[in-house]
């Protein structure tokens, strides 16, 4: 009975990502029998989008769960006649099956980055680092899942400050001795793996015992998750807020300024704590304390973008939760509603590019006017970009947007262009401080006016089109 129950849950967690894993899986199995064919210009790009898609597919089960928490279908889940660990099992389980895409993506890469067919050696080298990379990312599926069924991962935001500290904590001679010693026992697995039946077996050995182990932790958190289920508004991080009253009330006086207070109220409720956390990482860079100074410099900025991109995760959440048809069935243009949801993003990208002024005068700079602007510039093409995808992005259109990526890739190819590959990459990822330095403000305003454009008639388009319950990964 348990077993049954337990094949049917993963088999239902497995249906709800089956276009993704579908097309995924196909891209990857397409990326493998193309890499002897086509030359690496055109079959690494090819390889690199499946390894996009796989990893959407492989984070689909946590986007699952949020929904589900945010929808209080758990409760489903917790009513059924059978164990709360079975059932937390067959979720997991079904979540492994959804990120398989990764294993065809990881043996691609590995075919394109080979660059000639393999021998045994190199072959077995390429599996059982696809291996390892899928069983690593079961760890983290895993772990994730049970982390967010038992707890509000809203909660858990010093967790990565921890992890980021820990290191500190520890003395240097120990740090220094511990990484020698790593690195010798490393070497020496390295020199031992002269067949490729020694490499199977160290990697079957190494990734067994573990995962067994964060499997039953993951089945333990999910099924304590799931006895204290309570429904959740805040599943994905971030306040429901009060009705709309007054946003209503002034629909009157046109819809975009309505839509634009509704946006700024909510991202004033959201990021009440998240300022109270910038003044204290402001107040750390100035006193220069330590690994904690360190952490500061490196989180204020993402901080600063949070304030704009805020409004794309209020999108989000609407979307999920079916609230978006509120904005749908508004008489009113759909482009002036993506308008307000515009000027409401400008409006937060300045308390974004003054955090971020701050911090460099906190550490002891005098940020010039330019610098300032065009941080705030910057962060209006981030906020406006991530809002736009959370309204438009279906797994069809985002397939459909990759497709057309490969078929100009493939021309740019066939007319002798030399196709794409990492070197150009790297490149143009030397060249771009360079390239934002001696363009100044012209190159943050030309993205903005292009993005700005482009995402109003996307950001209509995709509400339009949308349905109650529909999500960017599908499932």
């Amino acid at each position: 009975m348990k077993t049954r129950a337990v094949w049917a849950v993963a088999r239902l967690e497995l249906l709800r990502g089956r276009k993704l894993l579908l097309w995924s899986g196909a891209i990857g199995i397409a990326a493998i029998l193309a890499s002897p064919v086509l030359p690496r210009a055109v079959g690494m790009p090819l390889a690199v989008i499946a390894v996009v898609l796989a990893m959407s597919s492989a984070m689909g089960p946590l986007g699952s769960l949020t929904s589900d928490k945010l929808l209080g279908h758990l409760e489903f889940d917790r009513c059924l006649p059978i164990p709360l660990r079975a059932i937390a099992t067959g979720r997991l389980l079904g979540a492994a099956l959804r990120t398989t895409p990764v294993l065809l993506a990881g043996v691609a890469v590995g075919l394109e980055i080979a660059g000639e067919p393999p021998d045994a050696l190199t072959l077995a080298m390429i599996l059982s680092g696809a291996a390892a990379l899928q069983v690593i990312i079961w760890w983290i599926v895993w772990i994730l899942l049970g982390a967010n069924a038992r707890f509000s991962l809203r909660r858990l935001w010093w967790v990565p400050m921890t992890i980021w500290l820990l290191p500190s904590l520890v003395p240097e001679p120990v740090l220094e001795a511990a990484g020698e010693w790593l690195g010798s026992v490393g070497m020496t697995f390295l020199n031992a793996l002269d067949s490729p039946v020694k490499i199977g077996a160290v990697v079957i050995g190494g990734l067994i015992l573990p995962s067994a182990l964060i499997l039953a932790g993951s089945v333990l958190l999910f099924a304590s998750g799931l006895a204290h289920y309570r429904p959740d508004p805040t599943a994905l991080g971030l306040p429901m807020g009060a009705a709309p009253k007054r946003e209503l009330a002034s629909l009157g006086r046109g819809v975009m300024v309505a839509v634009a207070r509704l946006r700024l109220r909510l991202s004033l409720e959201q990021f009440r704590r998240e300022l109270g956390i910038a003044a204290v990482l402001l107040l750390v860079i100035v006193l220069d304390v330590g690994s904690l100074g360190e952490f500061a410099r490196a989180y204020l900025p993402l901080l600063a973008a949070l304030m704009p991109g805020g409004i794309a995760l209020q999108l989000m959440t609407g979307r999920k939760s079916g609230a978006l048809e509120g904005l749908q069935h508004l008489p009113q243009s759909r482009r002036q509603i993506a308008l307000g949801h515009f000027a409401a993003i400008v409006v937060m990208a300045v308390p974004g590019a003054i955090l971020v002024a701050a911090g460099m005068w906190a550490e002891g700079g005098v940020p010039s006017m330019m610098t300032v602007i065009g941080r705030w510039l910057w962060y209006i093409v981030l906020g406006w970009g991530l809002a736009v995808m959370a309204v438009w992005a279906t797994p069809r259109r985002i397939l459909t947007a990759l497709g057309l990526g490969i078929g100009g890739v493939g021309l740019y190819w066939l007319i002798g262009g030399g196709g794409v590959d990492l070197g150009m990459v790297s490149r143009v990822v030397q060249q771009w401080p360079t390239w934002r330095a001696s363009l100044g403000l012209a190159l943050p305003g030309a993205a903005l006016v292009v993005v700005g454009a482009a995402g109003v008639v996307l950001f209509a388009s995709g509400l339009k089109g949308y349905r109650s319950g529909q999500s960017m990964m599908g499932g």
